[in-house]
C-alpha cells in the first residue's frame, strides 16, 4: 500500500501497528511519526502514537501526543482520559486530577469517564471519595 500510495498517512498507521505487533518499536514509531508528519491535524494519528508510547510506559512521550489531540479538538473526551492515566502513572496527581475531571465534564454519563475518576481516586488513596457509577452520574446531573 505504501509502495503505491507514498503519501497516505493511514498506511503509515497501519504499518505503525504491524511493526507493534512484531515488537519492531523502532520501525513503529518512525511509521506512526510519518503519519503524523503527513497529516498533522489527524487526533486519529496523534492518539495512536500515544497510545504506542503509554503501552510501552513511556508516559512522558504519549502525554505530548495526547496534549496535540486536545490543541486540535478541545472537547475531545479521550485525550483529556489518557492525560488523566498517564498523568497518574508519573504521579503527578493534580494534573491528573485537572484531566479526569475535565473529561468528566465533558461527558458525565459516560461510564468510561466515570471509571477513570475512580481509578484516580484509587490511585490517590481517596478510596472514600470514590462513588459507584450511579451516584456519580446522579452527582453530575445535580
Amino acid at each position: 500500500m505504501i509502495q503505491l500510495k507514498p503519501n497516505a498517512a493511514i498506511a503509515y498507521k497501519m504499518l505503525g501497528v504491524v511493526y507493534s505487533q512484531y515488537q519492531e518499536m523502532n520501525k513503529a514509531e518512525e511509521a506512526y511519526k510519518k503519519a503524523i508528519n503527513l497529516e498533522p491535524k489527524s487526533v486519529l494519528f496523534h492518539i495512536a502514537l500515544g497510545n504506542f508510547y503509554y503501552a510501552q510506559e513511556k508516559f512522558d512521550l504519549a502525554i505530548p501526543q495526547y496534549l496535540g489531540v486536545i490543541s486540535i479538538d478541545a472537547n475531545h473526551m479521550e485525550a483529556h482520559l489518557l492525560l488523566g492515566y498517564a498523568f497518574t502513572k508519573l504521579k503527578k496527581f493534580d494534573d491528573a486530577d485537572y484531566y479526569f475531571h475535565k473529561a468528566l465534564g465533558k461527558n458525565p454519563d459516560d461510564p468510561k469517564v466515570l471509571e477513570g475518576v475512580n481509578y484516580f481516586y484509587r490511585m490517590t488513596n481517596q478510596k472514600d471519595t470514590m462513588l459507584t457509577v450511579k451516584e456519580m452520574t446522579e452527582n453530575q446531573r445535580q
